[in-house]
């Protein structure tokens, strides 16, 4: 038996599975999913490879997400300024 994927919803900051329906209804919604929030916020090109601190903030988020649309993120900058996107 194999164990369903996670995903991150940056809205609700809470995991959600990458088959149910709730992923299905968000993907309609606008939601955007991305497999590796940290490749796709560009952070690997801005890290410093020789700092440790960086290394594990890139690992931290180095994870699969539901980036909610644009008219929503207006709305919500504590989202928007977390994750800098």
């Amino acid at each position: 038996m194999e164990t369903p994927q996670k995903v991150l919803n940056l809205l609700t900051k809470r995991e959600i599975d990458l088959n149910g329906s709730t992923f299905r209804r968000l993907m309609r919604n606008g939601f955007r999913y991305v497999k590796d929030l940290a490749e796709f916020l560009k952070l690997p090109d801005a890290m410093d490879y020789y700092y440790i601190e960086q290394m594990e903030f890139l690992s931290d988020l180095s994870y699969p997400a539901m980036i909610p649309p644009i008219d929503i993120m207006e709305n919500r900058p504590d989202i928007y300024r977390k994750w800098s996107i």
